[in-house]
């Protein structure tokens, strides 16, 4: 039956033509919290902030019993998740068993347990047997602008922060660390009074590309924005997803994009930034060397001595995957990998309207990450950290669960295509699918 004549097309009850974020609330409380690097607390406060994780996980649980469950959880998206998890715990139970924990590597641990566990591991109680309730939960109204709200902190920050910075001095709050959360903002569904909130934040990224020239900024770019036209375009995005991913991995492995880094550093008077990462690469490499499968770093550091500003200092390694896998050596890297394979598979496999409709929301920012990645501290940093493993709850939620709130007198539909059904025994029947 189609979702708008069964709904209604008008009055109570109809299908929002544009949906809301999905998982408001998370996005929300993760927007906030990174928001506070503007003054540096985030990543540099004291370990209190940690604490503020459990607010995410507040947020977590309040969107995920919101939802019910569209098809059974698919191994293959759920099992690399809870193996990735299972590994973190192994890595912090033999750290702090030996005593040998180190702070700087809690920032690896607390926000993937915390923040995919809650995603994962609370049960709302609601199957996909499960009926809809006769008179629906209705949520205040402010929780479709709160996270519309957020995004405007972050941006009108993000804008000051930019705006005080001296030209070619790495930003606080919008930086190239951060792109990505910019990228969510820019591609959050159209809602009443959003464009304001699209403008701040795309004149905040304009003025701070300007002001601290990075070329992974445009690489992120230019990647999210290809990822977004595939999702919304191709009917099967699949063999273009491959294409561009083998066309990026035969850039890295022939140097090409090496050369390419070296040329625009040179070109904005920062050659030296390519030789302070292969140093810190290497050092990263040398703590992986004794135990390449299980790592080590946990007993040890996660930075290593870097020139920055003509300044020798202790700063994170700046590849997150080489930090992960100093951590907790190739054994937490192929988890990770698999679990993010994953999450891009599922969604690929999903029809054109969830991909343009849910995906296109929260895909183009966590590809954005992923390139970050390469040549930043996004993992090693609690202010972007926190943000990434917000993506993929919200991913995770999104693939497998389908929300069941009302939202301002209409009923929210996250994840479900237009005309399909649902719920086993009820009008939102659906067929059991494959758990692969």
């Amino acid at each position: 039956m189609d979702m708008e004549r069964m709904a209604g097309r008008t009055g109570k009850g109809a299908v929002h033509a544009v949906p809301l974020p999905v998982m408001p609330r998370t996005v929300t409380i993760g927007l906030l919290f990174a928001s506070g690097d503007y003054a540096g607390w985030s990543t540099h406060g004291p370990n209190a902030r940690y604490l503020a994780v459990l607010f995410l996980v507040a947020a977590v649980i309040a969107d995920y019993r919101r939802t019910v469950s569209s098809t059974q959880h698919t191994v293959a998206l759920t099992l690399p998740v809870y193996l990735f998890l299972a590994w973190l715990w192994v890595l912090a139970i033999r750290a702090l068993s030996m005593g040998t924990w180190a702070n700087s590597t809690t920032v690896l641990i607390v926000p993937p347990l915390i923040i995919l566990a809650a995603s994962l591991l609370i049960n709302s109680g609601w199957s996909a047997n499960s009926r809809w309730p006769a008179v629906p939960r209705t949520n205040p109204t402010w929780i479709s602008y709160a996270p519309y709200a957020a995004a405007l902190v972050f941006g009108g920050l993000s804008l000051i922060d930019t705006i005080n910075a001296p030209f070619g001095r790495p930003l606080n709050l919008l930086n190239h660390e951060k792109t990505f959360i910019a990228v969510y903002i820019l591609l959050m569904p159209r809602y009443k009074g959003s464009l304001p909130v699209k403008v701040v934040v795309g004149a905040a990224s304009v003025l701070s590309l300007y002001k601290y020239p990075a070329a992974t900024t445009v690489i992120a770019l230019v990647l999210a924005l290809g990822a977004l036209v595939l999702l919304r375009i191709s009917r099967n995005p699949r063999p273009w997803s491959l294409l561009a991913f083998s066309l990026f991995f035969v850039f890295v492995i022939t140097g090409v994009l090496k050369e390419l880094l070296d040329s625009f550093y040179k070109t904005i008077g920062r050659g030296d930034n390519n030789e302070t990462r292969l140093s810190l690469w290497d050092q990263a490499w040398s703590l992986i060397q004794p135990d390449p499968l299980a790592g080590g770093a946990m007993e040890l550091r996660i930075t290593g001595v870097g020139r920055i500003d003509g300044v020798l200092q202790l700063v994170p390694f700046h590849n997150s995957y080489l930090t992960l896998m100093a951590a907790g050596g190739l054994v937490a890297l192929v988890l990770f990998s698999a679990f993010i394979t994953a999450v891009f598979f599922r969604t690929l496999k999903r029809p054109r309207p969830f991909r343009t409709r849910y995906a296109a929301q929260w895909l183009p920012a966590i590809l954005a990450a992923l390139v970050s990645m390469t040549v930043n501290p996004v993992l090693d940093k609690l202010g972007s950290a926190v943000f990434v493993y917000v993506l993929l709850a919200v991913a995770v939620v999104n693939l497998t669960r389908v929300s069941r709130e009302w939202t301002a007198g209409s009923l929210e539909v996250q994840g479900v295509e237009p005309g399909s059904q649902y719920f086993a025994g009820t009008p939102f029947a659906a067929p059991r699918k494959s758990p692969w």
